[in-house]
C-alpha cells in the first residue's frame, strides 16, 4: 500500500493507495546552488546522464521534474518553493526521496 496525495499532488489530504506500487525512489538534495540527484537511479527519466555521482540537476530537468510531480506552473523555481512550503523543517540540505510508483 501507498500513502499519497488522495488527488492533485501538494493540494489534497494524504490517503491510502492499495492500487499503486512504488517502483524507485531516487533521492534529491536542495542547495543554495540548486537541486543535486545523488547517486542511484535517476530523478527523471533517462536523459543520458550519470546517476552514478552525485550532479546539479539542469533547469530542462527541474522542470521535467515539476512536471511530474504535477507542480503548476511547472518549473524548477515552483518546485523548490513548493519544497519549502510544503515541508516543515528547513530542506536546504536534507536528502529528499523522489516516490516514483505506477498502478499495479
Amino acid at each position: 500500500m501507498l500513502h499519497t496525495w488522495a488527488g492533485m499532488p501538494y493540494r489534497t489530504k494524504w490517503d491510502w493507495r492499495a492500487e499503486y506500487a512504488i517502483t524507485d525512489v531516487p533521492q534529491i538534495i536542495v542547495t543554495k546552488e540548486g537541486v543535486w540527484q545523488l547517486p542511484g537511479s535517476p530523478v527523471v527519466p533517462s536523459t543520458g546522464e550519470d546517476c552514478l555521482h552525485m550532479r546539479l540537476l539542469t533547469k530542462a530537468e527541474l522542470d521535467l521534474l515539476a512536471k511530474l510531480d504535477g507542480i503548476v506552473p511547472p518549473t524548477g523555481e515552483e518546485l523548490i518553493a513548493v519544497l519549502v512550503n510544503v515541508n516543515t523543517k528547513d530542506v536546504m540540505g536534507l536528502i529528499l526521496d523522489v516516490i516514483r510508483f505506477e498502478k499495479q
